[in-house]
């Protein structure tokens, strides 16, 4: 082979040299990058889930309060309507004691 076909095949393998190296630290640099990218947007994401979900648990306690509140108020009012139901029993039944302690002591 001649010296200039020596040389020019050297230097071609340089710079394939060269190229791959360089692809190389690219390929480490993009690679270094995509992982910063990555852990941005999980940190990005789970932060939006945090907060989304402290909304809803917000939410959810809200109506929880207004269902437990309305529960209350309808056990209220229930409440006295039974009493109201009682009372009228409760003298018909003090009535009764007293007619039939009555006709006892008689």
């Amino acid at each position: 082979m001649s010296k200039e076909a020596i040389r020019k095949i050297r230097e071609a393998e340089a710079e394939a040299d060269l190229i791959r190296k360089n692809g190389v630290e690219r390929a480490k640099e993009k690679i270094r990058l995509a992982e910063m990218e990555g852990a941005r947007l999980c940190e990005q994401t789970e932060a939006n889930a945090t907060r989304e979900n402290r909304k809803k648990l917000e939410l959810t306690e809200k109506k929880a309060e207004e269902l437990l509140e309305k529960t209350r108020a309808d056990a209220r009012s229930e409440a006295a309507k039974m009493r109201e139901a009682g009372e009228d029993r409760m003298r018909d039944a003090v009535r009764m004691i007293i007619g039939g302690l009555y006709e006892t002591c008689q």
